[in-house]
């Protein structure tokens, strides 16, 4: 059994391994921002200013909320960034409203590369613990909500903190019965695809991020909608759709037909 295990675990660090190499040695071209995104952030600004309710204003205030929104967004349970990269992001504290009126927003991509590149290195971390079954005979606590807590100071409390989630997210698996084995690979796939996730963003799907908390930060029902959800939202307003007549949901890396349409094409 021993010799199974030690077999197991050995082809578990071998795959972790890879994707490590993968992570870590195939950087991703860095997102810039696109000249289409430039007007439509100075009119967005334009028309909160403008035509909003409230009639809010885009100042230092609005800007200073704006980031830590947009932080929130990406980093919500502080898992990512480290103290040091947060304090880096704090020259933009007062200058976002600037920025969003005239639409000089790549230091808000060049924020989200680096939480790419962290989430990289976060997902290498897990994946390599998954070689070795945690000690569950220790009294450890770990708080799964972190939304209120500082964000690490270094790397290596980040760490610690990755050791507690991959040890927290072993033990709901191996309650169920599992084998640490099969744990193993369940939460390898989960990590990998959580990355795939995020490397998968566009320049729109970061600049609708962005936008988003600039318009969240006027009410709760203020939304920015990218010309992808604008159809999106048109559709389901028109309970409509001219396509294959189906809903579709990515489950995995797969997409699965969630329902067909009533009068559809299919």
């Amino acid at each position: 059994m021993r010799e199974l295990f030690n077999r197991v675990c050995f082809g578990v660090l071998v795959a972790a391994a890879g994707f490590a190499s993968f992570a870590a040695t195939e950087p991703l071209p860095p997102l810039q921002i696109e000249p289409k995104h430039v007007p439509i952030s100075t009119n967005v600004a334009k028309l909160i200013e403008e035509l909003h309710y409230s009639l809010p204003r885009v100042d230092n205030s609005l800007s200073s909320a704006i980031l830590d929104r947009y932080l929130d967004t990406l980093d919500g349970n502080r898992m990512y960034f480290t103290a040091s990269d947060i304090a880096s992001f704090n020259r933009l504290r007062y200058e976002l409203d600037d920025r969003t009126r005239t639409g000089d927003l790549q230091p808000v991509f060049d924020i989200f590369n680096l939480f790419r590149k962290r989430a990289g290195e976060r997902i290498d971390t897990a994946i390599a613990l998954l070689a070795t079954e945690p000690d569950y005979t220790l009294d450890e606590t770990f708080q799964w909500d972190r939304s209120e807590l500082p964000w690490p100071a270094t790397e290596e409390e980040i760490a610690e903190v990755w050791r507690k989630n991959v040890k927290s997210d072993g033990l709901r698996l191996m309650l169920t019965g599992k084998t640490w084995a099969e744990t193993a690979e369940i939460l390898q796939e989960r990590y990998e695809r959580s990355y795939r996730r995020i490397t998968q963003l566009t320049t729109d799907d970061v600049f609708e991020i962005y936008m988003n908390a600039v318009a969240h930060n006027m009410d709760p029902h203020s939304s920015y909608l990218s010309p992808r959800q604008s159809e999106e939202y048109r559709i389901q307003m028109s309970l409509s759709y001219d396509g294959i007549g189906a809903s579709l949901q990515l489950e995995d890396d797969y997409v699965k037909v969630i329902n067909i349409i009533p009068g559809g094409p299919a």
